[in-house]
């Protein structure tokens, strides 16, 4: 008889660890897809509304209406032909951006960008493209800066303003 406690007891364990490795195993996978389905859902944009900054600065070669209008929202230096906004986190740039914006083609190409930090990490560029849709601008375009303004766009020798 004590052998068979013995053999209840060792399949009751290895039940529990069972039971324990399926839960754990449950829980990684469900991390793992809220990781992924937040990670899809951060960028407010397409792949088809990123401009990389070589086409950008081809762009900015030609002259008259091709050009798209440029916004900065960062605080980094502006490239050519780049209108200075700021951080729409601040509520008196905010409301001088949106009496701005009231007197702008919203059809016209807009490209953004901000430049601080990695995209990623961006928190300034992902505000202003939805302020942007908000204030119903339909042609939108976020310069792809994947590591810093100075590296993706001064360092390549790309136009700044002087």
């Amino acid at each position: 008889m004590n052998k068979h406690v013995n053999i209840s007891i060792n399949f009751a364990i290895l039940n529990f660890k069972v039971m324990f490795l399926k839960k754990c195993i449950f829980l990684s996978v469900s991390m793992l897809m809220f990781c992924m389905a937040l990670d899809a859902q951060q960028d407010p944009w397409t792949k088809n509304q990123l401009i990389t900054p070589e086409a950008l600065a081809q762009k900015l070669k030609s002259t008259g209406k091709d050009l798209p209008v440029i916004l900065n929202f960062g605080v980094e230096r502006n490239i050519k032909n780049a209108i200075e906004i700021g951080l729409l986190s601040s509520p008196k740039v905010a409301e001088k951006f949106k009496i701005d914006a009231a007197k702008m083609d919203k059809k016209k190409e807009t490209v953004i960008y901000c430049g601080c930090c990695t995209m990623e990490n961006c928190p300034n560029v992902r505000n202003s493209f939805n302020k942007l849709k908000e204030l119903g601008f339909t042609n939108i375009k976020v310069l792809n800066i994947p590591t810093d303004l100075n590296v993706d766009w001064i360092e390549k020798g790309y136009p700044m303003k002087q």
